[in-house]
């Protein structure tokens, strides 16, 4: 009796073993490989470096190139398919419904996509056909791409025409290096914006103060506008028009629709105003000029 007990005792083991065995085996997934590259859409130029966009976010195609694994056995034709999610931040922003194949690779394209600022990452889902029909073979998380952007820098030149026809231009105003301009009131005050690099957007703001920079805080406005800052911005017509509400910032009511003029603030304190051109992409930042206009 003890050594039947014995033998089925161990029989049982030898069951059990076999059993656990084949359930663990039955739960492995053997990962397939998948590389997330970019190219500037359009292109073939694929890169696994990181996207730098400079002002309006790149257009560029990404590609998953996925290998898989256990690709045997397989049965009948196109006995493979393969799923793709595309991730900024972790967050869903494509999909490639299921692709039928007869290689156990394939690339996922995502095509004209903007490479806003972020982490990209992408999912693939991958089956094999089998007699018994599609079997789940493994779900690969790919290698990863960041993009990200210049910082926006403003810049930019006062411009006036003389009497002779001859333009008269400043020193370049940046983030520090800040000129003091003086113009006629009869010249036309042109700003020349084409040196602030990666904007989409830009800011021109003018603040009265006297020759230190102190502001009177009685004549002051600002406006945004879209788009590049460009060259031959009319001061005197953006002051005219945005010196009213709701751009208009004075404290001085009856100084709506008014451009810049010269004068004195107070006997012996000359009028000037501080010119700027700011950007906020990532952060706020502003080119400032101080500027005269004699009478």
């Amino acid at each position: 009796m003890r050594r039947i007990l014995n033998l089925l005792s161990g029989i049982a083991f030898n069951l059990l073993t076999a059993s656990l065995l084949a359930l663990a085996c039955s739960g492995i997934a053997a990962a397939g490989t998948a590389n997330l590259q970019w190219a500037p859409a359009g292109t073939a130029a694929y890169s696994t470096s990181g996207i730098v966009s400079c002002g309006v976010s790149k257009k560029v195609n990404f590609e998953v190139a996925f290998t898989g694994s256990s690709c045997s056995p397989s049965f009948g034709s196109n006995p493979y398919q393969f799923e793709f999610f595309l991730y900024r931040n972790g967050v869903q922003i494509g999909h490639i419904p299921y692709q039928q194949a007869s290689s156990c690779w394939y690339n996922g394209i995502f095509y004209s996509v903007d490479a806003d600022a972020g982490t990209y990452s992408a999912i693939v889902n991958f089956k094999k056909r089998k007699v018994t029909g599609w079997v789940p073979v493994s779900q690969d998380n790919s290698t990863t791409l960041n993009a990200s952007k210049t910082p926006a820098t403003p810049a930019f030149k006062i411009v006036s025409i003389l009497s002779n026809g001859q333009l008269s231009t400043s020193q370049l105003a940046t983030t520090t290096i800040f000129p003091t301009v003086s113009i006629n009131i009869s010249q036309p005050i042109l700003i020349d914006a084409t040196p602030t690099t990666c904007e989409t957007t830009y800011n021109v703001g003018v603040q009265e103060s006297e020759q230190n920079w102190n502001r009177t805080y009685k004549y002051e406005w600002w406006k945004w506008f879209p788009g590049n800052a460009p060259n031959n911005i009319n001061l005197q017509q953006l002051a005219t028009t945005y010196s009213n509400p709701p751009d208009y910032l004075g404290t001085d009511l009856t100084r709506y629709g008014t451009p810049l003029f010269g004068g004195d603030l107070s006997p012996g304190i000359p009028r000037y105003y501080r010119v700027n051109l700011c950007t906020a992409e990532p952060s706020w930042a502003c080119a400032t000029a101080i500027l005269r206009v004699n009478p």
